[in-house]
Formats: C-alpha cells, sequence, structure tokens
C-alpha cells in the first residue's frame, strides 16, 4: 500500500515544476535546483541552474529543455547517462517535449512533431523501426503533444 508524506529536506525551496510518473516526480525549485524522487531522493547535477522551463519524466527516461532552448534526456538503460541532443535536432526551436516508455515526442515553435526511441508499435508515427529523431511529415500545426505508455 502506498502511503503520500511529505518531503522534509531543510534545503528545498518553492517548487515551481513537476511532472510524474506512476514509479517517481522531478521537480524544479525557485532556486533553479532539479530533484528527482520516488525510492529516493536525488539532485540531478546535470540540470541544475541551466534554467528548465518544462520537464518530462517516464519510468525509463526524462526529458527537460532549458530557458535557452538546449534539449536534455537521461534514458536510465544507457548506462544511467544525461545527454544534450541539441545537435540532432539544430536549428528547430522545441517548445514542449513529452516521454512515453521508451520513447520521446517533442515539438518545434513551428508546429511540428519529432519523435525518438523506440517504435516497435508505430509509437513514433513513422512507417520504419528507427531509434533516430525523425520529423513526422503527417503531422503540421500542432499546439500540444502528450504520449503514453507505447
Amino acid at each position: 500500500m502506498h502511503t503520500l508524506s511529505r518531503l522534509d529536506v531543510p534545503h528545498l525551496h518553492a517548487i515551481t515544476i513537476v511532472s510524474s510518473n506512476e514509479y517517481e516526480a522531478i521537480f524544479i525549485t525557485n532556486k533553479d535546483e532539479v530533484f528527482k524522487c520516488g525510492h529516493s531522493l536525488t539532485k540531478l547535477k546535470i540540470l541544475c541552474n541551466k534554467k528548465v522551463q518544462y520537464v518530462s519524466i517516464s519510468p525509463t527516461h526524462y526529458t527537460a529543455i532549458t530557458q535557452s532552448g538546449d534539449l536534455y534526456f537521461h534514458f536510465w538503460q544507457f548506462n544511467n547517462r544525461s545527454a544534450s541532443i541539441n545537435s540532432i535536432l539544430k536549428g528547430q526551436n522545441i517548445v514542449s517535449v513529452v516521454s512515453g516508455k521508451y520513447h520521446l515526442l517533442c515539438l518545434d515553435d513551428k508546429g511540428n512533431v519529432w519523435s525518438f526511441g523506440s517504435n516497435i508499435f508505430g509509437q513514433l508515427g513513422v512507417n520504419e523501426k528507427t531509434k533516430r529523431i525523425k520529423q513526422i511529415k503527417k503531422l503540421q500545426n500542432i499546439k500540444q503533444i502528450a504520449a503514453g505508455w507505447f
């Protein structure tokens, strides 16, 4: 049985952005610190002081967009490393990102949708089994995106 409890951590300040899945939550404080909690409270140092404006978390990864437009992602399975994927989406102004279980979707400021990750069930919206970032050409002028488990 799960119970709700108050996080009683003295150094935490007001929380400004939150994303959660069924196992964990990720949040940003007004001091520009980023934390993940679930089994334990962990400070995500790679994102601290980056002015994260949007964050999304799934059971397998998290993604974040900074105020300067940098896009970060972290897959737990890949040696537990974080990376910036700006070079892959060079020239695209990403305004939203959402996480599915093994994939992510990005929305740019022109209403184009980009997908990345597993496509085993066609969740990337493209007709190929690719794991690279690909624009979903059939989707245009999109205002908001969401992703499910698959």
